[in-house]
């Protein structure tokens, strides 16, 4: 993929992204605590994050 296309498709989300985060539904706090519990370490990866809504969480 050339730096152009890349950059295209890196931005491509930007315009979408307040209307994604408004509508799309949150984590249950309590699955997120679920799911960290066997965490080795303070830190996590939120791979995909989009909006950051895991992360928020």
């Amino acid at each position: 993929m050339e730096e152009d296309e890349r950059l295209l498709h890196a931005s491509s989300f930007g315009a979408a992204a307040d209307a994604y985060a408004e509508h799309r539904p949150g984590y249950a706090p309590a699955a997120i605590h679920w799911a960290l519990e066997p965490a080795p370490g303070p830190r996590v990866l939120d791979l995909g994050a989009g909006t950051g809504k895991l992360t928020a969480t």
